[in-house]
């Protein structure tokens, strides 16, 4: 089974999308199975927590979308002159990276680290979600 996203519930989920059409949801919802595994139990998570995961990754890639200037966490800017500043956040890959720039990124970082929790001897690894990276599909 492939675990979908329904526009209504998505709304539910996250009413301040209200301005969403349902066109931009299932556009961004083409871009989860690249990041995160959308075939129910194939990860290894409860279906309530892989669907909240494709959720989450949905409503990433919808905020991304509708701010692309949020590429990139800036942390102070100015506009005489024109000057800005970044954080310069440590992650620990690519991908912790590109989900740390939404809320509901992070949120989903905490549900990939159910699939792989990191201890000294097994690090924070997203290998298994490395294909977008790669070009691999």
């Amino acid at each position: 089974m492939i675990i979908t996203v329904d526009y209504t519930e998505f709304l539910n989920r996250f009413p301040e999308f209200v301005d969403i059409t349902k066109e931009q949801v299932n556009n961004a919802y083409k871009f989860v199975p690249d990041f995160f595994e959308t075939t129910a139990g194939a990860i290894g998570l409860s279906l309530q927590v892989q669907t909240n995961g494709v959720y989450l990754a949905t409503a990433h890639s919808l905020w991304l979308m509708q701010n692309p200037d949020k590429m990139r966490q800036l942390n102070s800017a100015s506009e005489g002159d024109v000057s800005a500043g970044f954080n310069n956040y440590q992650a620990k890959n690519a991908l912790e990276y590109w989900l740390s720039l939404s809320p509901y990124g992070l949120q989903l970082l905490g549900i990939i680290a159910q699939i792989q929790p990191p201890t000294p001897r097994k690090p924070l690894n997203m290998t298994y979600y490395w294909s977008f990276m790669s070009g691999k599909n």
